[in-house]
C-alpha cells in the first residue's frame, strides 16, 4: 500500500500526485523535488500513473509501516496503466536493490485506517508484470545485521561474515550463513542453516533455521541467537514493501547470480 498524506481533499489526479508525494516524504529521502509521481487523466478515469523511486534512499527507522486494521474504503478508481520503478532504491551501509512493477485496467482503492491515515492500494488488474533484483551483498546487510544486533547486546561483536545460497526450486533457496565472533580474548564461529522461500506476495520467507557454534564463544552465543531466527520465520521479508497490498502473483521465480544476487519475475492479474 502506498501512504496518502495531505489536509486537502483527494477531489482530482493533481490531488492524488501531491497526496502521493507527501506520503513518500514522511518516508523517504527524496532527491528530485516533485518529479517522482507523474498522473494523466481524471480522478474518475485515470489513464497513467506513474512512480519513479530511483535513487532514493531508506531510512530504516523512518520506512513505511504496515497500515493498522483498515476501517473504510472512501473510494475506488479506475487506471488504465501504472508503472512503478525504483532502480536502483538504497538501504543503509549503501546495498541497494531495484524493482519494476507494470499493470494495466487496474482498480484502486482509497483506505482508511484506525489512525485515521490514508493508503492508495492496488485491488485487481487485467495483466501486470513484476521484475525485483536482489544486488550482491543485499542479504548480507539484512542478515547480518539482525545478527550483529542480536549479540551486540550482549557485548559479543562480529567480525565478518559469509551467505551461501543455492537453488532448491523456482522459489526456493537454500541457505548457509557463517560469522565470526569475539568477546574480548573469547573468539567462535555460528554457522545458520535454512532455507528461503517466495511466496506469491513476494515476501521472502525463511523457514527451518538451525544454528550451531563453534569454539567457546560460538556456543555461549546460541541462546542469544534463536529469538533472532525466530523473529526471521515470524517477520517476511517483503521484496515489494507492501508497496501494492496483498496482490497475488502467479508461478514467481527466482534467479541466483554471482555475489548471490537475486533476479525475481513474476506476473499477476486475471488469467
Amino acid at each position: 500500500m502506498l501512504p496518502l498524506r495531505g489536509p486537502d481533499p483527494l477531489s482530482s489526479a493533481e490531488a492524488l500526485r501531491h497526496h502521493l508525494l507527501a506520503g513518500f516524504r514522511d518516508y523517504f529521502h527524496l532527491p528530485r523535488a516533485d518529479e517522482h509521481v507523474t498522473v494523466e487523466g481524471d480522478l474518475e478515469a485515470l489513464k497513467t500513473l506513474a512512480i519513479d523511486l530511483s535513487f532514493v534512499r531508506v531510512d530504516m527507522d523512518r520506512s513505511p509501516p504496515l497500515p493498522e486494521a483498515i476501517q473504510a474504503t472512501e473510494r475506488e478508481l479506475s487506471l488504465q496503466r501504472l508503472d512503478f520503478k525504483a532502480a536502483p532504491i538504497y538501504l543503509p551501509g549503501d546495498a541497494e536493490f531495484a524493482m519494476q512493477l507494470r499493470a494495466s485496467s487496474l482498480r484502486l482503492a482509497v483506505l482508511r485506517d484506525g489512525k485515521a491515515q490514508r493508503w492508495l492500494a492496488l485491488v485487481s488488474a487485467s495483466e501486470g508484470h513484476a521484475v525485483v533484483d536482489v544486488g550482491p551483498g543485499q542479504l548480507e546487510v539484512l542478515l547480518l545485521g539482525g545478527l550483529r544486533q542480536a549479540v551486540a547486546r550482549h557485548k559479543i561483536h562480529v567480525d565478518q561474515g559469509r551467505i551461501d545460497l543455492r537453488l532448491l526450486g523456482p522459489n526456493a533457496l537454500g541457505l548457509t550463513l557463517s560469522i565470526h565472533a569475539r568477546k574480548a580474548f573469547l573468539k567462535g564461529t555460528i554457522d545458520v542453516h535454512g532455507e528461503l522461500h517466495l511466496d506469491a506476495q513476494l515476501n521472502i520467507r525463511p523457514a527451518n533455521l538451525t544454528c550451531s557454534g563453534h569454539g567457546m564463544l560460538g556456543k555461549m552465543a546460541m541462546p542469544f541467537l534463536k529469538p533472532q531466527l525466530d523473529q526471521w520465520e515470524s517477520r517476511p521479508l517483503p521484496l515489494l514493501g507492501h508497496a501494492f497490498g496483498e496482490i497475488a502473483c502467479r508461478e514467481p521465480r527466482i534467479t541466483l547470480g554471482t555475489g548471490n544476487a537475486l533476479h525475481v519475475v513474476a506476473e499477476f492479474g486475471s488469467p
